[in-house]
């Protein structure tokens, strides 16, 4: 959990308090303590650090929540994403997903544009953020 905890109080705490919530390493790590358990988690590691990771769980009737994603800033080139997101397609065809659900806060554009580069449809918006999803198709897209 510490190096997951590390790579996002890097990644998440400039857009969290920009969109008006608060975001403390303490408050991060046991919301981390309550999701990693019943989490499905992929990590990259490059140089015996952490490059990036992924953790989605199961909502039940095959839609599942992606919880946590991040690529360390020093890895957003050189193929980590592409591994990433490899793992992750394995992983959901693995366990029978065919939708998959996340929120994300308007402050995050790379996070934006990436879910719309891979296809996810806004299902709900506030203030703050989107709530997304991306039916998948039988090969586990």
């Amino acid at each position: 959990m510490e190096e997951i905890l590390a790579l996002d109080m890097l990644t998440l705490t400039a857009h969290t308090l920009a969109a008006g919530d608060g975001f403390s390493e303490a408050s991060h790590r046991a919301a981390l303590a309550r999701v990693l358990p019943k989490s499905e988690v992929i990590k990259i590691h490059r140089r015996g650090r952490l490059a990036a990771y992924a953790y989605l769980w199961p909502k039940g009737g095959g839609l599942w929540h992606v919880g946590g994603f991040a690529v360390h800033p020093d890895y957003r080139k050189g193929g980590v994403l592409r591994g990433l997101l490899a793992e992750m397609r394995a992983l959901v065809k693995a366990n029978g997903v065919v939708e998959l659900q996340s929120h994300v806060y308007k402050t995050n554009p790379r996070s934006l544009a990436l879910h719309r580069r891979l296809g996810f449809a806004v299902i709900a918006e506030n203030e703050k953020g989107f709530a997304f999803s991306l039916r998948l198709v039988a090969d586990g897209r």
